[in-house]
């Protein structure tokens, strides 16, 4: 989901207010270096017992996406692989300087193309895809820090034609599907795609009349006015309907006002976008078309990621996702459900009464707090509470940064706190997501969300401490399905340190944490593993470890991890 305008500036500031998530930008305080008394940490520990042997499942039928880890590649800001793409229409719509972040950089699916090796071997075992179709390209005047900018379709989301490409991101124009079928033929078995598709809604209400006056000159519509293309839609190049054509195709309301009011949700404009009518057959045809279309087009296409699915009625989620397996087996579907968090009562029955599965937003939420702001580690258990009514929350979707949210580096979250959440994400329950450049800590200081959240990809080393972690915690993921399909296990919490298992049967695996501020080291024994007695190899460190009779001795400073697996199980003790 895209927010540009200042309709949307106002409502996400009101729901972030409301959720108690801040969307200015917080820095990070450094840690006070004292001594704390190791008791109270260690009676604390025994507090949540609860969660010692909690396993999310359910009866719930489990969701459909495997033991992955998912990369997410936004296109116009990844990889410049063809620079005579790169200022299309005049030059009208991009900033080869990458000054100006509300238009086009020139990252396009050739740079993608160049660097799935890279992808690969960080670990990653599915590409979402931000959209490649056709999106209307003009302006919308907007106000930011009280300067006007004119934000561009360099997203992708702003949808025109779902059945041609985005020519700023192909090598020859909006019908080069071979470097679709490339892209799909090259990414391998290895790496399935998910492509990004809109539903709800197509481009701006509220393009400005010169730009829409320019698409008059370079792709008319015989009898239809410049100011008549607000909202268009086409099929292959051929008119469909626009906001003012009276085709019928969208709903005839303005911007959503009240965020709490579902009817207006659902049937109104989100951020001013031409909201569709998704009853309407020819609509919903074109919709299921479109899915039919890119299977057809892309090899190895094994998902969709749904955008903006709380704002389409439940119904339409439900059919798509049925013809879709009646068509071509369970499919890998993510949704998107911005604004609602896993206990919530309108995303628990969304998450149930739905094949497709969501992002979880509580993983990053957290983070910030436990790493930001110092809250205590409480917040782990409380998340995973709401779990058992979610059904399969272990197919949640767990992201720290991603598009629409401001990175957390770019907040002020320290480099070391920052390896910690990584290895918080890939530990605990849900299918990781990694935002690219997370693995190379890329980030603007200062970052308060979108555009500044979508720099230009800067490196691709892989000799990145950030690279590095998450290539190891990858691999571990997938020599031990106990991170995918096991039950967690919590042996120790306190508010500055936290240890789990993951068990999934005889997969078994130990992580632990701590953001202690205090000079030195702490040493003591986690108990009540589950863990076979033996030496293990600390999948980060190297460092051995031995558990005998479930107990386990660690030494944890600020900042240290401590990742143990039966798959590294030196020998037996």
């Amino acid at each position: 989901m895209i927010y540009m305008t200042s309709n949307m500036s106002k409502w996400f500031f009101v729901f972030a207010m409301t959720c108690g998530i801040c969307a200015t930008t917080t820095q990070a305080k450094p840690p006070v270096a004292r001594g704390i008394d190791r008791s109270a940490d260690v009676e604390s520990a025994s507090r949540n017992d609860w969660f010692r042997h909690h396993d999310p499942a359910s009866s719930t039928p489990p969701k459909a996406i495997g033991n992955e880890v998912i990369y997410q590649v936004f296109i116009d800001r990844f990889a410049n692989g063809n620079k005579s793409n790169d200022c299309l229409h005049e030059g009208r719509f991009c900033d080869p300087k990458h000054q100006n972040f509300m238009k086009y950089f020139g990252g396009d699916l050739r740079g993608v193309i160049n660097h799935l090796p890279y992808i690969k071997r960080l670990g990653a075992t599915r590409l979402w895809l931000t959209p490649v179709f056709e999106n209307q390209h003009v302006v919308v005047p907007f106000t930011r820090n009280g300067k006007r900018v004119e934000v561009t379709s360099y997203h992708g989301y702003w949808m025109a034609d779902a059945f041609r490409l985005n020519p700023f991101f192909t090598d020859k124009g909006t019908q080069d599907f071979s470097i679709m079928e490339e892209l799909g033929r090259k990414s391998g078995p290895e790496l399935g795609i998910y492509m990004d598709t809109v539903n709800n809604h197509t481009n701006p209400a509220n393009a400005t009349l010169e730009s829409l006056e320019y698409l008059n000159r370079v792709n008319p519509v015989p009898g239809l006015p410049a100011a008549a293309r607000r909202g268009s839609i086409f099929r292959n190049g051929e008119f469909m309907a626009s906001l003012d054509s009276g085709d019928g195709w969208f709903h005839p309301y303005g911007p959503i006002q009240d965020f709490s009011d579902t009817f207006e949700l659902e049937n109104h404009q989100l951020v001013s976008l031409g909201d569709l009518d998704q009853t309407v057959p020819e609509v919903k045809k074109y919709l299921y078309d479109s899915h039919d279309f890119w299977m057809e087009k892309v090899p190895n296409l094994v998902g969709f990621r749904f955008d903006a699915v709380r704002h389409v009625p439940t119904p339409f989620w439900q059919d798509l996702e049925g013809y879709l397996e009646n068509r071509y087996g369970r499919m890998e579907n993510i949704g998107e459900f911005y604004g609602e968090w896993t206990g919530m009562p309108t995303f628990r029955d969304f998450y149930r009464r739905n094949k497709m599965t969501l992002f979880d937003f509580e993983l990053r939420y957290a983070a910030k707090k436990a790493f930001m702001e110092d809250a205590s580690f409480d917040l782990l258990p409380r998340l995973w509470s709401a779990d058992p009514e979610l059904g399969d929350a272990r197919g949640l979707v767990t992201f720290i940064d991603n598009h629409d949210m401001s990175r957390l580096r770019g907040e002020g979250l320290e480099a070391r706190r920052m390896r910690q959440t990584i290895g918080l994400m890939f530990a605990m329950r849900g299918v990781p997501c990694v935002y690219y450049g997370l693995e190379q800590d890329l980030f603007i200081p200062g970052d308060n969300g979108d555009p500044y959240n979508r720099p230009m990809m800067q490196s691709f080393n892989e000799g990145h401490d950030f690279y590095r972690l998450i290539q190891r915690l990858a691999g571990l993921r997938k020599s031990n399905p106990a991170l995918r399909y096991g039950s967690t296990h919590l042996v120790h919490l306190t508010k500055h340190i936290v240890a789990f298992e993951r068990v999934d049967g005889e997969h078994k695996v130990f992580f632990a944490t701590s953001k202690n501020p205090r000079t030195g080291s702490d040493r003591f024994e986690i108990r009540d593993l589950t863990m076979p007695d033996g030496l293990y190899e600390d999948i980060l460190t190297g460092r051995e470890y031995a558990v005998k009779a479930g107990v386990l001795p660690v030494e944890l400073t600020d900042g240290s991890m401590i990742v143990l697996s039966t798959t590294r199980k030196k020998r037996s003790t």
